[in-house]
């Protein structure tokens, strides 16, 4: 059976009409860490919302966003979620290993705050690795399925 042009185009450009359970379930998780995450960093924060610690995370909170509800409108397009989770990926390394960085150099950070914040910015750290991982592995599942189809 012959695939017409406009099916393979629609496949290229990730324009299904559905997404995978997969990419449902990424995408609900990732807007459900966004309704904890800019919560708490924001009340976190909330002496210092116009500090660019705080803005980078705002930045954060809007590609995580975006990246979920393009993947649930744009099923086999992980880019911009990818993109999302790469970036917190590499804040969450940064805020962490200034942290370490500095508690292990007796610097003082952030109004001398306390152990936990350092543990929950780790925390924070590997699951931004973790879920950028599964974007990849996504990724690459529809691009070698996308290849099969075209033989």
């Amino acid at each position: 059976m012959t695939r017409s042009i406009q099916q393979t185009e629609s496949e290229a450009t990730g324009s299904h009409s559905r997404a995978s359970p997969k990419e449902t379930l990424l995408a609900i998780v990732t807007l459900g860490l966004v309704c904890v995450y800019a919560p708490a960093e924001t009340w976190v924060s909330r002496g210092a919302l116009t500090s660019p610690g705080y803005i980078v995370d705002v930045i954060a909170f809007v590609l995580l966003g975006f990246g979920g509800v393009w993947l649930l409108r744009h099923s086999h397009s992980t880019g911009p979620i990818s993109a999302a989770w790469g970036y917190c990926a590499a804040l969450g390394w940064r805020s962490y290993f200034l942290r370490v960085h500095a508690r292990v150099n007796d610097l003082p950070i952030y109004d001398n705050e306390n152990m936990q914040i350092e543990r929950l910015v780790g925390l924070a750290m590997v699951v931004a690795f973790v879920m950028l991982g599964w974007c990849m592995v996504i990724s690459v599942l529809h691009t070698r399925a996308f290849r099969m189809s075209q033989q």
